[in-house]
């Protein structure tokens, strides 16, 4: 037998101590729920008072959109025709914006950072009530090329039209996309301790603020005909695809064989949630732009982003 010295020197029952260590810390943390709360609360309003200041700070128009061009529209065909994918080509090169083409590029140059090198991923990823800082990272990790390119296929269908309908403020947009992330994994950490789900889940990809943007888009521009690859050569209203969307995502949450998809759909149909609130309630205007005038008169800075 081993003494309990011995023991202290042996690698392999160090490792298993330190996991015990680990499993018992996290499991202690996955009890909690009002600080987990706290802190979503506290990420969420930093991460839009920091952004409503760089806003002010960069002087950027974020009330009325009259410096952006008209928004092209597409023929309203219920079927794909040979001259609406053309002119949907040339409008979406025409409309791509810099927040769009941005968040592509972090996000490949990540997954190809994490390819090589597991450990980056590691640290990335976000699993429930292990690390909180994650909530931010996660949405630029991907567990391989064809999550990676669903996701950004769908980014540049999408947000480009959600860009718009925020007057062209990237930093509006910026704080939308960030939060949804740190809401959705909150509530999948209650939902956890509730056990309304079973397993933990790993948060990878930027799905959720996708979806999100896709429930803004339902709502504004939601009787626009819009064509998507399951639909084959049929084009649906915008909130037709949004209504199908989730009876997708109710069907997925009740089958009990297929509970792994549970916490993915849960976060689906809350990240839709938040987009058609945001949307149907106008907090572009209850909320962001009151929220930029308080960071200019509190920080002495005018609209031009200049000093007082």
């Amino acid at each position: 037998m081993l003494s309990e010295e011995g023991c202290g020197h042996n690698p392999k029952i160090t490792h298993i101590r330190e996991e015990e260590f680990h499993q018992k810390r996290v499991t202690k943390k996955r009890k909690q729920i009002l600080w987990p709360i706290i802190w979503t609360l506290s990420a969420v309003a930093g991460t839009y008072g920091a952004l409503a200041y760089l806003d002010v700070k960069a002087g950027i128009p974020s009330s009325d959109g009259s410096h952006l061009l008209e928004r092209a529209q597409l023929p309203q065909t219920w079927y794909l025709t040979p001259a609406v994918v053309r002119q949907g080509l040339e409008v979406a090169w025409r409309e791509i914006d810099s927040l769009t083409i941005g968040v592509v590029i972090a996000s490949i140059v990540t997954h190809v950072l994490t390819r090589s090198n597991p450990t980056i991923l590691r640290n990335l990823v976000h699993v429930t009530s292990v690390a909180k800082w994650t909530a931010f990272t996660y949405p630029l990790t991907y567990t391989n090329w064809t999550h990676l390119a669903m996701s950004m296929t769908a980014l540049v269908w999408f947000l480009p039209s959600v860009v718009h309908y925020f007057d062209g403020d990237l930093f509006h947009v910026s704080a939308f996309l960030v939060s949804v992330p740190l809401i959705t994994s909150c509530l999948t950490h209650i939902a956890y301790r509730l056990n309304l789900i079973q397993a933990t889940n790993l948060h990878a990809g930027a799905s959720g603020a996708v979806i999100a943007a896709f429930g803004i888009y339902c709502i504004v521009y939601g009787q626009e005909k819009v064509w998507v690859p399951v639909g084959l050569v049929f084009r649906l209203d915008a909130r037709e695809w949004g209504l199908l969307f989730v009876l997708h995502l109710v069907y997925n949450m009740t089958q009990a064989s297929k509970s792994a998809k549970r916490p993915a759909s849960m976060i689906h149909m809350i990240s839709f949630a938040l987009g058609l609130a945001y949307a149907h309630f106008n907090m572009k205007h209850h909320l962001w732009i009151p929220l930029v005038s308080e960071a200019s008169s509190i920080w002495g800075l005018d609209t031009a982003g200049t000093e007082e």
